[in-house]
């Protein structure tokens, strides 16, 4: 499990404290491909618009138990922390997204060539 924080707030996933409570995320090229050269070539395929298209004003607007731990799948597998089997191994990631609303406008700051 890998310790996730973010900041697509308009993610129904996102919760305050900018932690995510998905169970699992997946982090993926951009284009699709395999391989990334830089952080704006990653999105994090996981993200899911919210139904009332707002960010959320308190924890109560999460619907999910929250924790930080998240099992991370990476298919990027030029960053220096894609284990085998598409697996992320950072100990800690970082999704940005703010006033994003769509999948293709997060980014995994923690991607390094």
């Amino acid at each position: 499990m890998t310790n996730v924080t973010c900041t697509a707030e308009y993610c129904t996933h996102w919760a305050e404290g900018n932690l995510c409570s998905a169970d699992k995320i997946v982090v993926k090229n951009i284009e699709g491909g395999r391989e990334a050269s830089s952080i704006d070539e990653t999105k994090c395929e996981t993200f899911i618009l919210r139904q009332d298209d707002n960010a959320p004003t308190d924890e109560a607007s999460s619907p999910h138990e929250t924790t930080p731990q998240v099992a991370v799948g990476c298919t990027v597998d030029s960053c220096e922390y894609w284990g085998q089997g598409d697996r992320c191994i950072a100990s800690h990631i970082d999704i940005s997204g703010l006033d994003v609303k769509h999948e293709e406008g997060t980014a995994c700051e923690t991607f390094d060539s």
